[in-house]
Order: structure tokens, then sequence, then C-alpha cells
């Protein structure tokens, strides 16, 4: 895949990408930290990183054109063996119109490795073009190499259908890949690259930080041209609000909103944590009950950290109390190797 962005691909179609979220302004390098559901339209393996039923909505007027303003909506499914997205994403104004309806599904096929895949129908009509159908299937893997550290590559149009009687395909084909590290609990760092046909290659970076609770900063940049954005999400337990703004050297801003309830993703774990001050954490006697823990109380168990802490609660929040402490390997970047090396000191009630 690497050496396939360095390649010249058909040029068939030439449409400059537009994030499907606001906090996915630089494409890969975003998608792998990015704190929205819609990271599956990015690459379907992204899916797998998702929990738990949530409903999610965005709106854009890419470039500040009325004619281009799109919205989506994102669901998800999950279930034992695998995680199942449905989104519905749509664009244009008067003369143009553009439709997709597309289903990431993605499966772990080891305890560091996700793979996906995302089945699209596709529908284009403008003004002295015509208008056409189509279908196309993207795919994708996320890895985690070691701890705190991720890689992920997609491939959008892998196989695709001509659409309307010109014959362009039905989406163009892009490649793109990236790589990222979360060093601290709060903090993360990816660069990425990508290329569509029709276009040359494009770099782009992202850092990400999350001061507390349910607050979060992200500062992207593409190039080639060179562009910057800036995004942010509010939330409460259930309900994030995010906003984002993207500036263009040759075009207006590209101002989106989205609106997520669910809080589908976590911080991943990062390459190290830090221990909890040992006058802040209480003495705890037997087993921690995770139905009634705090953050400074879950934080005593063995590689927990204040991340994983926020994310038990959010999720228990969520979706209820625990039934067994075997549920906890539902909550994202906890797994079934944690649940067991914790062993008898979590319980519930």
């Amino acid at each position: 895949m690497i050496l396939a962005l360095l390649a010249d691909p058909p040029a068939r179609a030439a449409f400059e990408p537009v994030p499907q979220s606001p906090w996915l302004a630089a494409g890969p390098a975003s998608a792998l930290f990015a704190r929205t559901p819609f990271i599956s339209i990015e690459n379907p393996a992204l899916a797998g990183l998702l929990d738990g039923f949530f409903v999610s909505a965005q709106a854009a007027r890419p470039f500040g054109l009325d004619e281009l303003d799109r919205g989506g909506i994102i669901c998800g499914l999950p279930f034992e063996s695998f995680r199942l997205c449905g989104a519905v994403l749509a664009s244009g104004g008067s003369g143009y119109g553009e439709f997709t309806a597309t289903l990431p599904a993605a499966a772990r096929i080891t305890p560091d490795i996700l793979a996906g895949i995302a089945p699209s129908f596709h529908h284009l009509s403008i003004d002295g073009y015509g208008s056409g159908s189509g279908f196309s299937i993207d795919c994708g893997f996320l890895a985690r190499p070691v701890r705190g550290a991720f890689l992920q590559a997609g491939v959008h149009g892998l196989a695709r259908t001509d659409i309307g009687s010109t014959r362009d395909p039905a989406t163009p084909r892009r490649l793109s890949v990236s790589a990222g590290v979360w060093p601290v609990e709060r903090a993360g760092l990816a660069v990425g690259a990508s290329r569509q046909e029709g276009l040359g290659t494009e770099l782009s970076a992202a850092a990400f930080y999350f001061p507390a609770g349910g607050l979060g900063l992200q500062l992207s940049f593409l190039t080639d041209p060179a562009r910057f954005g800036a995004a942010i999400t509010m939330g409460i337990p259930g309900v994030d609000l995010l906003y984002g703004y993207t500036e263009h050297p040759d075009l207006r801003g590209t101002h989106s909103f989205e609106l997520c309830t669910g809080n589908p993703v976590s911080p991943p774990e990062p390459v190290t944590r830090e221990a909890p001050p040992a006058a802040s954490a209480p003495a705890v006697n037997g087993p921690v009950d995770i139905n009634t823990a705090g953050i400074d109380e879950l934080c005593t168990l063995p590689g927990i950290g204040p991340a994983k802490a926020e994310a038990i609660i959010r999720w228990r929040e969520a979706h209820g109390p625990f039934s067994t402490p075997a549920d906890l390997s539902a909550v994202p970047g906890i797994g079934e190797a944690m649940v067991e090396s914790l062993g008898e000191s979590i319980t519930t009630r």
C-alpha cells in the first residue's frame, strides 16, 4: 500500500475529499484518535474501536459554499464478535446532489489487529451531466505493534462499479496510511499520507489533547496546499458536541458540527501511565466493586489509569451496571487478558 501511494494511479476522477466530521480534518492522521464514530468512514477497521449503541449526526458547509452543504448520520450496533455501523451521507444543492449509504463492519483478528470492510451504494446527479448509481467496497486494518502505538491503512474504492453513462467510477480510489502514538494519558500525535486518483500525495498531521472529562482539542495540518484546522469536543455522559473549522488558502473556511449520543469512543491505552498520587488513593480493603468505584479507587487496580477509569465509568453510565467482572472486557481499551490479570481484585455487587 505504501508503494501504491508513490505510484500514479489512473486519473479517472478527481474530487478533493471533504471531512465527514469536525474531528477528521486531517484525514488518515486524525482518524486514529478522533472522538467520533465517523472514523469508520475513513477506515472501516476503525469501527472495531466503537462500543455500544450510538447515533451521531453531522452537518458542514465546505469552503463556505451553500451549494456543497452536506450532512450525515451514523449509528452503531455491537455484536459479540464484530462491530457494525450504518451511515447515510448526503450533499449538494440546486443542480447537484450526491448520496451515499454505507455499512462499515470490523472484527478483531488478534488482540492487536482489527480488519474491516464497508460495502457502499452511491448516487450522483448533476444538471447537464446526468445521474447514475453505483457500488463500491472499502477495506482497511488497524494494528497496535506495541502499547500506545498504532498503525492503520485503508483503501477506498478497492472494488467499484461505473456510475452513469459516462463510465466514471462510483467513487474515486484512495489509499491511506497513518501512524500515531499516545505517549501519556491525555495526549497523542499522528501523521499520515493518502493518495486519491487524480490528485497528488497528501501528507497530514494531527495533535490531540484531552485536558479533563469530556473536553477535547485537536489541531490538524494537511499539504499540499497547506491547510490548517482546529476542533473541539465538549461532552457530558451520553452526549458529545463537536465543532471544527478548517481554513483553505484559495477558498473560504469550512465550518462543521456534530452531535453524538452514546459516547462510543474512548481514549487509547497510553505508552506510559501516571500512577495516582498515593495521598489521593483511598485505602481499599478487599476487591474493588466496578459498579460503584470512582476514578481514584479504580486507579488502584493494576493497569488501570485515569483514562481507563473514565472509560469504565462512562460505559456503566451508558449501559448500566456490570453483571459480572468478566463484562469489564466490553469497555474499550480493556480486553479479556486484562480482566483475567485483575482476577479477584474486582467484583460486582
